[in-house]
């Protein structure tokens, strides 16, 4: 996968490397249908940005959560909006999870 690494200027106080990836190469990275993927863009689940020249360019972090809504869709037979709430709440849980964990390591 042919990944696009904006580096900052030095000096500056963005992250040292931001990936990012094209349209066709997210599809293919997350096996999701574009009419989806579409879906989730315009109701801004995902985050896009685009360049100079109108091209639309994903986060690489996204990646996973967008194969698992992908999964969900595919094996549930869900609509888009359910898959959102779905991983959400997924995402939700795993995070409170590794906060009970950290509390209850700290005592």
């Amino acid at each position: 996968m042919n990944e696009k690494t904006i580096t900052p200027r030095p000096g500056s106080t963005v992250p040292a490397q931001s990936s990012r990836v094209c349209w066709k190469e997210f599809v293919e990275a997350t096996r999701i249908r574009p009419e989806l993927l579409q879906e989730f863009v315009e109701s801004d689940w995902v985050c896009v940005e685009r360049t100079a020249q109108n091209e639309v360019l994903f986060q690489t972090k996204d990646i996973p959560r967008i194969r698992k809504a992908a999964r969900l869709y595919r094996d549930f037979d869900l609509t888009a909006v359910g898959v959102t709430i779905i991983v959400d709440l997924l995402q939700r849980v795993e995070f409170l999870e590794k906060e009970l964990q950290r509390i209850r390591g700290t005592r």
